[in-house]
């Protein structure tokens, strides 16, 4: 772990509305965040006489506000910060595991240790995780039309504009917007393969128009953004349209991807609850 500068508080005491604290390791609480190890004022470089060596002290955070931890690839932010916290820190976590590292030394020790429910989303195999979420099942009945907007935002991902006129994006992410809308209000869950199945089939302008026609598009926002692209004029904009909201695909290209996110396997409200759960 990293050594902390010797402008720190005195041991002991509470940095002045930080919620920092130099303190000995035996003492940390369950829920201080322990962030490397304090260097003493006045250490310098060399021999010391025997018997002078002081005692080790560790920088903890009690606060409530965000911490964030910079350091080049390789430098061990995973062994030196991620997963001692995950060790000894009962809070609720969600931890962003691309290795699976934290997943594999911490586990365990979470699910006994703290009786945490260990979610495990793993779309690419990485540690043979099974669970699933969803997204679609977070859209409200009654509030379809706003929901479907945050969850086309989620889709793209604060992604650029693709070309220097916004027109083409901004006509695309509102068919994105019709599209889940239209999958939301089929009365039964729907998830983001369907969403693939609809925009990236054979004729699509096609299927959008013969289920307006037969009346199978009922949510308003849907039927008004489907019936707004179906005026586009058809060879200069709407396959451009068409092609630049099938881009915001390519996270749901991938069958094991679709499978990961086609139903949810564990209680979404166990976060906001503060429920032991590491996802």
């Amino acid at each position: 772990m990293s050594s902390a500068n010797e402008k720190l508080p005195a041991p002991g005491r509470s940095g002045a509305g930080q919620g920092l604290a130099v303190i000995r390791p035996a003492s940390a609480r369950p829920h201080d965040l322990v962030l490397g190890w304090a260097k003493p004022a006045g250490a310098t470089v060399g021999f010391r006489q025997p018997g002078s060596r002081p005692e080790p002290r560790v920088l903890t955070y009690r606060g409530d506000g965000h911490v964030a931890v910079f350091a080049r690839t390789g430098a061990g932010k995973g062994r030196s910060c991620t997963i001692p916290w995950l060790l000894r820190m009962p809070n609720s976590a969600v931890v962003l595991d691309v290795k699976a590292e934290a997943y594999h030394c911490t586990a365990r020790v979470r699910r006994e240790r703290f009786g945490h429910r260990v979610v495990v989303l793993d779309p690419f195999d990485v540690c043979g995780g099974e669970d699933a979420l969803n997204p679609f099942e977070l859209i409200r009945p009654d509030r379809i039309d706003t929901d479907a907007d945050a969850l086309t935002e989620l889709l793209l991902d604060g992604r650029p504009q693709t070309l220097p006129d916004p027109f083409w994006d901004n006509c695309a992410r509102a068919f994105l917007v019709g599209c889940v809308a239209h999958i939301a209000a089929t009365g039964k869950p729907g998830h983001p393969g369907q969403l693939r199945d609809l925009l990236l089939g054979d004729d699509v302008t096609r299927s959008i128009a013969v289920a307006l026609d037969e009346g199978k598009v009922e949510e308003p926002v849907a039927r008004r953004e489907f019936v707004t692209f179906l005026n586009h004029e058809r060879e200069k904009v709407r396959t451009s349209v068409l092609s630049t909201a099938q881009q915001a695909l390519r996270v749901v290209a991938s069958d094991r991807v679709v499978k990961s996110l086609s139903r949810t396997t564990f209680d979404l409200e166990l976060l906001q609850r503060g429920d032991p759960i590491t996802r």
